[in-house]
């Protein structure tokens, strides 16, 4: 993004950008396509889309007044800067549970987060309950077994119910 993006951005939503943020999107520092891209987008016009004023059904014009929408995983989370205020902390908003919570302090903690993410060495919020990878395979095994006894034990009555006639 240069800095025309960046001045379009701030005069179509009205809001003042931090510096940090507007520096670190003028040197983007991840690939394009991959998900660290997807959580600090640096494409306008989706950027604008995500942040576009409605309105209400009382005709009421509604914009965020503090956040700006910075990023997604692609799915259930979004991602937000709170541009207004001095320390400029990034909340991430997480659609299933309705959690709106601090993410990282500032931009930079921000992009080392990332970072981490797209390495693979740090999960995101909604991922951190889930299961290792061997423990999916055990619950698959347990429960292959499972239905393998069940059917052995239809097969059996099927069997035993034949007999009877």
């Amino acid at each position: 993004m240069n800095a025309s993006d960046l001045d379009r951005l701030e005069s179509t939503l009205q809001i003042r950008l931090p510096a940090g943020y507007r520096r670190l999107m003028e040197a983007y520092p991840f690939v394009q396509d991959s998900l660290a891209a997807e959580m600090l987008c640096n494409e306008v016009d989706v950027l604008l889309r995500w942040n576009a004023p409605f309105i209400s059904p009382d005709s009421k014009r509604i914009t965020p007044a503090d956040f700006v929408q910075i990023g997604s995983d692609g799915g259930e989370l979004s991602f937000y800067l709170e541009h207004s205020g001095t320390s400029h902390p990034i909340f991430c908003y997480d659609v299933e549970s309705g959690n709106f919570d601090e993410y990282a302090p500032d931009i930079d903690a921000y992009v080392e987060r990332c970072a981490r993410v797209e390495a693979g060495t740090e999960s995101l919020p909604n991922e951190a309950g889930r299961l290792p990878e061997w423990k999916k395979w055990l619950g698959c095994a347990s429960l292959l077994l499972l239905l393998a006894q069940f059917g052995y034990g239809v097969s059996r009555l099927i069997l035993w119910l034949a007999r009877v006639r």
